[in-house]
């Protein structure tokens, strides 16, 4: 359970991270 929390929670940030490039820029 910890792991696959831990990976959709980093793929959340990862998505979070690209969305907001492109309204940073």
């Amino acid at each position: 359970f910890n792991r696959a929390f831990r990976l959709v929670k980093g793929g959340a940030e990862l998505v979070g991270m690209h969305k907001n490039r492109w309204w940073l820029t």
